[in-house]
């Protein structure tokens, strides 16, 4: 999980780094998987060249709330103050075809506050969202899980994408 990253430049240096250690070590290379963290005014701005970059390593991009508000000043669990670095993550995982994981709630016993902000992140579009402790599983889980409709307009989804019939497609 490469931290504070600011440009695509970091990940292909390091991707480099890496095939060499892994060309070293006799591992096959690429093996070796990354998950960013977005957590920098300069990382929100350059997402989606940071989805593309790391030489095809990255499996997702975790978007980090706590240095990006203390560098800029924004106020942590103050309602709209992440829309804009939720979507810009979201819709750059997406471009890229790797996944797009949410920032942890740091109010431990808040379970409300966890529960709106897990309810959040799906409403952006995540695949995930970080935990700090494992009493926050469950309730995002829950609250990321498909339900049974999501499940099963996703079937019908990828049957007309099988099947080359996307633009027929009715909700």
């Amino acid at each position: 999980m490469p931290t504070m990253l600011e440009r695509p430049e970091e990940l292909d240096a390091l991707h480099a780094e890496l095939c060499r250690r892994e060309r070293d070590l006799g591992l096959v290379e690429g093996s070796t998987r990354l998950l960013p963290l977005i957590e920098t005014p300069g990382a929100v701005l350059r997402v989606d060249a940071l989805c593309q970059a790391g030489g095809g390593r990255l499996i997702g991009i975790f978007l980090g709330h706590g240095d990006l508000f203390r560098l800029t000043g924004a106020k942590p669990h103050g309602g709209s103050t992440l829309d804009y670095p939720r979507n810009a993550v979201v819709f750059a995982a997406r471009a890229a075809g790797i996944a797009a994981f949410d920032t942890p709630y740091t109010k431990v016993a808040d379970v409300i506050g966890l529960e709106r902000e897990a309810r959040e992140a799906k409403r952006h579009g995540f695949d995930g969202k970080g935990c700090i402790h494992r009493d926050q599983l469950a309730t995002v889980a829950r609250c990321l899980r498909p339900t049974p409709d999501e499940l099963a307009w996703a079937q019908r989804v990828e049957k007309a994408r099988r099947d080359g019939l996307l633009g027929t497609l009715l909700r």
